[in-house]
């Protein structure tokens, strides 16, 4: 399952591929159910993009934090499937 995040201020549209099991924790963790931490397949860098919408450039900059392996040009996701 894709998530697709559009909320980067620097205009960047990036997704992460979350699997299955990955994919559940998220929507518990959207229903209010456990925290994004409780994911504990996703690292720092992938968690905050999922609660803030941060692209891996905007992470990089911000935290000097480059374990953004997994988040990726949501075209470039595309293409690969």
């Amino acid at each position: 399952m894709n998530i697709i995040c559009r909320h980067c201020s620097c205009g960047a549209v990036e997704c992460i591929d979350l699997t299955d099991s990955e994919y559940e924790q998220y929507r518990k963790w959207r229903r209010g159910e456990c925290y994004i931490q409780d994911i504990k397949t996703l690292n720092a860098c992938e968690r905050e993009f999922i609660k803030t919408g941060l692209c891996r450039n905007c992470q990089k900059m911000i935290f000097n934090n480059d374990r953004t392996d997994r988040i990726r040009n949501a075209r470039e996701m595309a293409v690969s499937q």
